[in-house]
């Protein structure tokens, strides 16, 4: 009996054994898949595979990685700070751009529509345009905003505008005519004031001198002594009287020789300034 134990014991340590031989390793296996995939990977690729040789060379190095093989936090660092770069020479180029300059005498060129009516509204609110139309109900009018109705029943008065313009009128009585060489000179003097509400600019008297048939003797004319004003152009001139101002004048008419002299006229021009 204790035999046959023995024998027993011993034929179970041998099967398991045997099957212990017959199971496949796991690890091995995925090692096995993993080679495969590599040199299927390194032909696609034109990689030569790997062949151990024991006559091949071995070289070592002391090539020593810290970190990641590619730089990642790097790169996006170095792309922040050229952005950021780059923005800073947009607002630089930006600053650097000027507003080109307006001409003056182009843009007096360019003039607002004169609103020739003021309306005023029973609330008292004042309204600036131009009347296009009106019935016994409704008033439309144009507005610097546009277009605009109102209703007849809100509208206390309304009156016509005149044009903001330079109004140059002589100031006073002039002189003259002062006879000079032998009568053959005349001088006319006195000053100008300007009435309106714009500046005048190279304000200009022209005296006419006529005789007892209403003809032409002589002609001439004069700039008035007013303010300085520089032009873009870089020219200078002293004719030209703000509003309310005053600026005076001096005309000489040479006269021809045995003329009659009967009576005088003149004239006042000028160009609307800003």
């Amino acid at each position: 009996m204790k035999k046959l134990n023995i024998i027993l014991i011993l034929l179970l340590l041998s099967g398991c054994s045997l099957l212990k031989r017959n199971i496949p390793d796991p690890e091995k296996k995925q090692n096995k898949d993993i080679l495969e995939t590599v040199e299927e990977v390194e032909k696609e690729i034109g990689e030569t595979p790997f062949i151990e040789d024991s006559e091949s060379n071995i070289v070592e190095t002391n090539l020593v990685m810290s970190g990641s093989f590619y730089p990642v936090k790097e790169s996006l660092d170095d792309i922040r700070r050229e952005m950021n770069e780059l923005k800073a020479r947009i607002v630089e180029y930006e600053t650097r751009v000027t507003i080109p300059t307006v001409d003056h005498d182009m843009f007096k060129m360019v003039k607002a529509p004169h609103l020739k009516h003021r309306i005023t509204l029973s609330n008292g609110t004042i309204v600036h345009g131009n009347i296009l139309r009106e019935d016994s109900e409704k008033m439309t009018v144009e507005t610097q905003l546009g277009q605009i109705t109102l209703d007849k029943a809100t509208i206390e008065e309304f009156s016509e505008v005149s044009e903001p313009t330079a109004d140059i009128k002589m100031h006073g009585k002039f002189s003259g005519p002062e006879q000079r060489n032998n009568g053959e000179s005349f001088i006319y003097s006195g000053s100008l004031i300007n009435s309106g509400k714009f500046k005048a600019e190279f304000v200009r008297v022209v005296f006419k001198v006529w005789n007892e048939k209403t003809e032409l003797i002589a002609i001439d004319s004069a700039f008035v002594n007013g303010s300085n004003t520089k032009y873009s152009s870089g020219v200078i001139t002293d004719s030209s009287l703000k509003p309310g101002e005053i600026g005076t004048f001096s005309v000489n008419v040479n006269l021809p020789k045995n003329s009659k002299y009967e009576y005088e006229t003149y004239d006042i021009s000028w160009e609307d300034g800003k």
